[in-house]
């Protein structure tokens, strides 16, 4: 019955170091893609995360004006209120 224990010896690593070193470059590689991929998206979520305050404070001002129409369209010369 063979043996299933690891072989040891100067024979037994014959490659294997070149193979693991060949793993160890591929699986860095492939985190160096993951993590461009994580910073392009945490880039893109500043970006949207400002253009959503934008928004925001675009709306609130409407939302303003609209319960105080005193507002800037009070000033173009639009004023119906008798």
């Amino acid at each position: 019955m063979p043996s299933l224990s690891p072989r040891r010896g100067p024979s037994a690593g014959l490659g294997s170091g070149a193979a693991l070193t060949a793993l160890l470059d591929e699986a860095e590689h492939a985190e160096a893609i993951r993590a461009s991929a994580i910073n392009d998206l945490n880039a893109e979520l500043a970006t949207a995360d400002q253009a959503s305050s934008e928004l925001r404070g675009e709306d609130e001002e409407l939302y303003d004006n609209s319960r105080n129409p005193s507002g800037s369209y009070a000033s173009c010369g639009n004023n119906f209120r008798e």
